[in-house]
């Protein structure tokens, strides 16, 4: 939407936001595509990510197992099809909220996938996960915390 064309004026809260209402769609945009595609990749070839994660015989002698690891992949997917959802948020403090409650969940989970892997799983792919998490953790963090990516709140 071009204001300048229109001679619309945008709200307040649009012109406070600059460069963040972008970092806040972008962050969301990049966590939807990996949790998406995470999914579908749980989701299409559950058992046979098991060995990855250390369990060699779990397919074989616990299909629940394997079932359990697609249910786990429809859930990511549907939790990327919400991130996709919440990215055309432009209210900055629904915004904040949003990368709140992302940042607190996924604090959740780096201490539930960092057990698993020290106390579990002991594999490289497990690692990589603990990264995957640890990352776009500090991406929302950045978003509420780092002046230059902050959303910021008109007051």
């Amino acid at each position: 939407m071009n204001l300048a064309r229109t001679g619309a004026v945008a709200p307040k809260w649009v012109i406070l936001t600059g460069g963040s209402l972008m970092a806040f769609r972008r962050t969301v945009t990049i966590h939807a595509w990996i949790t998406c595609l995470a999914g579908i990749i749980f989701t299409g070839w559950g058992p046979q990510l098991l060995p990855l994660y250390g369990f060699s015989a779990a397919a074989e002698f616990f299909p629940s197992a394997g079932s359990f690891v697609r249910l786990a992949g429809v859930c990511m997917i549907t939790l990327g099809a919400l991130l996709g959802a919440v990215r055309k948020v432009e209210e900055p403090r629904t915004q904040r909220s949003v990368a709140r409650v992302l940042v607190e969940s996924h604090l959740v989970a780096i201490t539930v996938v960092t057990a698993q892997q020290i106390g579990i799983w002991v594999t490289p792919l497990g690692w990589v996960t603990v990264a995957v998490f640890l990352l776009i953790t500090l991406a929302y963090v950045a978003l509420l915390y780092l002046p230059r990516w902050r959303i910021r709140v008109p007051r």
